[in-house]
Protein backbone atom coordinates (compact mmCIF):
# COMPACT_ATOMS: atom_id res chain seq x y z
CA UNK A 1 0.00 0.00 0.00
CA UNK A 2 1.57 3.37 -1.05
CA UNK A 3 1.01 6.51 1.15
CA UNK A 4 -0.93 7.76 -1.32
CA UNK A 5 -3.74 5.01 -1.22
CA UNK A 6 -3.55 5.57 2.93
CA UNK A 7 -4.25 9.13 2.56
CA UNK A 8 -7.31 8.75 -0.32
CA UNK A 9 -8.47 6.04 2.00
CA UNK A 10 -8.40 7.97 5.62
CA UNK A 11 -9.98 10.74 3.83
CA UNK A 12 -12.71 8.64 1.97
CA UNK A 13 -13.31 7.15 5.26
CA UNK A 14 -13.49 10.53 7.17
CA UNK A 15 -15.73 12.11 4.09
CA UNK A 16 -18.27 9.05 4.63
CA UNK A 17 -18.55 9.91 8.67
CA UNK A 18 -18.73 13.73 8.00
CA UNK A 19 -22.03 12.33 5.26
CA UNK A 20 -23.70 10.31 8.31
CA UNK A 21 -23.09 12.93 10.54
CA UNK A 22 -25.02 15.57 8.19
CA UNK A 23 -28.15 13.17 7.32
CA UNK A 24 -28.37 13.30 11.12
CA UNK A 25 -28.70 16.97 11.26
CA UNK A 26 -30.30 17.27 8.09
CA UNK A 27 -33.20 15.27 9.58
CA UNK A 28 -33.37 17.48 12.45
CA UNK A 29 -33.40 20.64 11.07
CA UNK A 30 -35.98 19.53 8.70
CA UNK A 31 -38.27 18.25 11.24
CA UNK A 32 -37.59 21.83 13.42
CA UNK A 33 -38.17 23.79 10.37
CA UNK A 34 -40.88 22.01 9.33
CA UNK A 35 -43.51 21.82 12.72
CA UNK A 36 -41.58 24.32 15.39
CA UNK A 37 -40.47 26.95 13.72
CA UNK A 38 -41.07 29.94 10.52
CA UNK A 39 -38.46 32.20 11.45
CA UNK A 40 -36.28 32.80 7.92
CA UNK A 41 -32.53 34.10 9.79
CA UNK A 42 -32.93 30.65 11.63
CA UNK A 43 -33.28 28.27 8.18
CA UNK A 44 -30.17 30.24 6.57
CA UNK A 45 -28.13 29.45 9.30
CA UNK A 46 -28.98 25.72 10.07
CA UNK A 47 -28.94 25.32 6.33
CA UNK A 48 -25.75 27.40 5.63
CA UNK A 49 -23.33 24.58 7.79
CA UNK A 50 -25.58 21.77 6.38
CA UNK A 51 -24.78 22.71 3.04
CA UNK A 52 -20.71 22.95 3.99
CA UNK A 53 -20.30 20.01 5.45
CA UNK A 54 -22.02 18.61 2.22
CA UNK A 55 -19.97 19.98 -0.05
CA UNK A 56 -16.77 19.28 2.11
CA UNK A 57 -17.82 15.35 2.39
CA UNK A 58 -18.48 15.82 -1.58
CA UNK A 59 -14.69 16.65 -1.66
CA UNK A 60 -13.63 14.25 0.35
CA UNK A 61 -15.74 10.99 -1.10
CA UNK A 62 -15.16 12.14 -4.74
CA UNK A 63 -12.28 14.46 -4.97
CA UNK A 64 -9.70 12.82 -2.68
CA UNK A 65 -6.66 12.69 -5.26
CA UNK A 66 -7.53 16.76 -5.38
CA UNK A 67 -7.01 17.23 -1.87
CA UNK A 68 -3.62 15.31 -1.43
CA UNK A 69 -2.06 17.09 -4.26
CA UNK A 70 -3.34 20.27 -3.44
CA UNK A 71 -2.15 19.49 0.42
CA UNK A 72 0.75 17.55 -0.48
CA UNK A 73 0.44 15.27 1.84
CA UNK A 74 2.72 12.20 0.01
CA UNK A 75 5.66 14.69 0.20
CA UNK A 76 8.99 13.63 2.01
CA UNK A 77 8.84 10.54 3.27
CA UNK A 78 11.14 8.29 2.97
CA UNK A 79 9.83 5.59 1.30
CA UNK A 80 6.50 5.69 -0.51
CA UNK A 81 5.04 1.92 0.54
CA UNK A 82 3.73 1.21 3.85
CA UNK A 83 4.46 -2.38 4.70
CA UNK A 84 1.37 -4.01 6.14
CA UNK A 85 2.39 -7.48 5.22
CA UNK A 86 -0.86 -9.35 3.89
CA UNK A 87 -3.07 -6.03 4.76
CA UNK A 88 -4.33 -3.83 1.39
CA UNK A 89 -6.67 -0.95 0.76
CA UNK A 90 -9.94 -2.78 0.84
CA UNK A 91 -9.09 -4.52 4.47
CA UNK A 92 -8.45 -0.75 5.43
CA UNK A 93 -12.20 0.28 4.09
CA UNK A 94 -13.85 -2.77 5.04
CA UNK A 95 -12.12 -1.93 8.90
CA UNK A 96 -13.48 1.40 8.48
CA UNK A 97 -16.84 0.48 7.66
CA UNK A 98 -17.19 -1.94 10.57
CA UNK A 99 -15.51 1.00 12.74
CA UNK A 100 -18.27 3.53 11.68
CA UNK A 101 -21.59 1.08 11.78
CA UNK A 102 -20.50 -0.19 14.79
CA UNK A 103 -20.59 3.54 16.33
CA UNK A 104 -23.76 4.13 14.79
CA UNK A 105 -25.46 1.12 16.46
CA UNK A 106 -24.05 0.78 19.83
CA UNK A 107 -24.85 4.87 19.90
CA UNK A 108 -28.44 4.87 18.41
CA UNK A 109 -29.93 1.59 20.37
CA UNK A 110 -30.37 3.24 23.70
CA UNK A 111 -32.01 6.54 22.82
CA UNK A 112 -34.37 4.65 20.54
CA UNK A 113 -35.14 1.77 22.86
CA UNK A 114 -35.84 4.65 25.39
CA UNK A 115 -38.16 6.43 23.20
CA UNK A 116 -40.14 3.00 21.73
CA UNK A 117 -40.51 2.25 25.49
CA UNK A 118 -42.10 5.84 26.16
CA UNK A 119 -44.68 6.11 22.78
CA UNK A 120 -45.83 2.60 24.35
CA UNK A 121 -46.38 3.58 27.96
CA UNK A 122 -48.00 6.53 26.65
CA UNK A 123 -50.41 4.73 24.71
CA UNK A 124 -51.16 2.55 27.77
CA UNK A 125 -52.23 5.68 29.36
CA UNK A 126 -51.94 4.43 33.44
CA UNK A 127 -51.92 7.73 35.30
CA UNK A 128 -50.21 7.73 38.78
CA UNK A 129 -48.44 10.74 40.90
CA UNK A 130 -45.00 9.56 39.61
CA UNK A 131 -46.05 9.75 36.33
CA UNK A 132 -47.63 13.27 36.84
CA UNK A 133 -44.07 14.60 38.61
CA UNK A 134 -42.03 13.37 35.69
CA UNK A 135 -44.00 14.73 33.03
CA UNK A 136 -43.91 17.80 35.04
CA UNK A 137 -39.66 18.01 34.38
CA UNK A 138 -39.74 16.44 30.93
CA UNK A 139 -38.39 13.14 32.12
CA UNK A 140 -41.12 10.57 30.40
CA UNK A 141 -41.96 12.73 27.40
CA UNK A 142 -41.42 11.55 23.82
CA UNK A 143 -38.74 12.67 21.65
CA UNK A 144 -40.00 11.99 18.30
CA UNK A 145 -37.11 13.93 16.63
CA UNK A 146 -34.41 11.45 18.49
CA UNK A 147 -36.54 8.53 17.87
CA UNK A 148 -36.82 9.08 14.03
CA UNK A 149 -32.85 10.28 14.02
CA UNK A 150 -31.69 7.05 16.16
CA UNK A 151 -34.37 4.71 14.01
CA UNK A 152 -32.77 5.60 10.52
CA UNK A 153 -28.91 5.90 11.96
CA UNK A 154 -29.95 2.54 13.25
CA UNK A 155 -31.00 1.07 9.78
CA UNK A 156 -27.87 3.05 8.34
CA UNK A 157 -25.73 1.35 10.53
CA UNK A 158 -27.03 -1.79 10.20
CA UNK A 159 -26.98 -1.49 6.43
CA UNK A 160 -23.56 -0.81 5.92
CA UNK A 161 -22.57 -3.36 8.52
CA UNK A 162 -24.27 -5.96 6.47
CA UNK A 163 -23.25 -4.33 3.14
CA UNK A 164 -19.59 -3.40 3.86
CA UNK A 165 -17.91 -5.72 1.54
CA UNK A 166 -19.96 -4.48 -1.95
CA UNK A 167 -19.20 -0.77 -0.09
CA UNK A 168 -15.88 -1.40 -0.09
CA UNK A 169 -15.86 -2.68 -3.53
CA UNK A 170 -17.70 0.80 -4.83
CA UNK A 171 -14.69 2.92 -2.90
CA UNK A 172 -12.09 0.95 -4.54
CA UNK A 173 -13.83 1.16 -8.06
CA UNK A 174 -12.90 5.26 -7.93
CA UNK A 175 -8.83 3.67 -7.51
CA UNK A 176 -8.50 2.28 -10.85
CA UNK A 177 -10.11 4.88 -12.95
CA UNK A 178 -7.09 6.97 -10.97
CA UNK A 179 -4.33 4.44 -11.76
CA UNK A 180 -5.33 4.63 -15.53
CA UNK A 181 -4.93 8.76 -15.22
CA UNK A 182 -2.06 8.22 -13.70
CA UNK A 183 -0.24 5.97 -16.16
CA UNK A 184 -1.82 8.15 -18.94
CA UNK A 185 0.02 11.23 -17.80
CA UNK A 186 3.09 8.94 -17.76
Amino acid sequence: MTKKDFFRLTLKLFGLYLLIQLTYSLISMVYYLLFLSSDIFYTISSLTPIVVYGIIAWFLIFKTDRIIKLLRLTKNYDTSEIKLGSIDSTAFIKIGLVLISSYLLFTNISPFLKNTFLSFKSSIKKVNALDDILTTFDLIKVDYTEWITSGINIILGYFILTNFDRISKWFMKGKKVVIENEIDQL
